[in-house]
């Protein structure tokens, strides 16, 4: 699954509970892919915030290989930081191999950078198999 695959299936299963707008920004580097604005049925209160997608075919072969998206530019993870150290939302959904994870954009500068697959792990806000969709978990992490 491609990078312009997962935004696809995330705008078709997010889309019943809010907006979607994918972004296209070439006057300023580093705007994520798109913008949302979803309400989980529980709470019933929109959050808005920003998504960038990402996709890893496979982990480092050796262990003590850092972990690195070749498609995460400085630019990218510079803007995910900022957003969320300011108050907003923003969020890296990055499916490696069959597994999606969903990372606070407070750890993009930290994921450009290269981390250990363990840190990898562990500093993610929530990981799911990446089928079924994981349509709730989603949701509740970035409208809850």
């Amino acid at each position: 699954m491609s990078e312009a695959n997962l935004r696809r299936t995330f705008r078709e299963y997010m889309s019943p509970f809010g907006v979607l707008h994918r972004v296209e920004n070439k006057l300023g580097g580093g705007t994520p892919d798109a913008a949302f604005c979803l309400t989980h049925p529980a709470m019933r209160v929109a959050r808005s915030g920003w998504v960038e997608f990402k996709h890893v075919e496979d982990w480092p072969k050796r262990a003590t290989t850092p972990f690195r998206i070749k498609s995460l530019t400085r630019e990218q993870a510079d803007f995910l930081y900022g957003w969320v150290d300011a108050g907003g939302r923003a969020f890296l959904l990055i499916r490696v191999a069959d597994t999606l994870f969903l990372h606070s954009g407070r750890r993009a500068p930290e994921i450009f950078d290269g981390v250990g697959v363990e840190r990898f792990l562990t500093s993610r806000e929530a990981g799911w198999p990446a089928r079924p969709f994981p349509t709730g978990g989603l949701l509740r992490c970035l409208a809850g």
